[in-house]
């Protein structure tokens, strides 16, 4: 199977990395049981050791990228993940990969520029 013009089953390949650019969302959401924020930078930190403020900004991108509708996202990311609607779950579950998709996006920018 092709990803990207790569053999995604290919001994060589990488499934961490893989892993990161290809999100699955499941029809029942099973955040991990800490903050929304905790949810997604746990992705995030897998690959990348950000500051502080820079992984802020990551997370809140990935949340407004998957459509999470709240008044206050700042406060919002600081919420148990498992305890928010399920609907808002959902976005999670979304947001999560997102990071992945914008992490991907950048690279692939940056490679065409050369």
């Amino acid at each position: 199977m092709l990803f990207v013009g790569e053999d995604t089953l290919s001994p060589g390949q990488d499934l961490n990395l893989l892993r990161a650019h290809i999100g699955i969302v499941f029809q029942e959401q099973t955040p991990f049981p800490m903050s929304i924020f905790d949810n997604i930078e746990f992705g995030i930190h897998l690959y990348e050791k950000l500051p502080r403020l820079e992984l802020e900004s990551q997370v809140e991108r990935s949340l407004r990228r998957a459509a999470l509708r709240v008044s206050d996202l700042t406060a919002f990311m600081y919420l148990v993940a498992s305890g928010v609607r399920y609907d808002q779950q959902g976005a999670l579950g979304v947001a999560q990969p997102a990071h992945a998709g914008l992490r991907h996006r950048s690279a692939s920018m940056a490679g065409s520029e050369e």
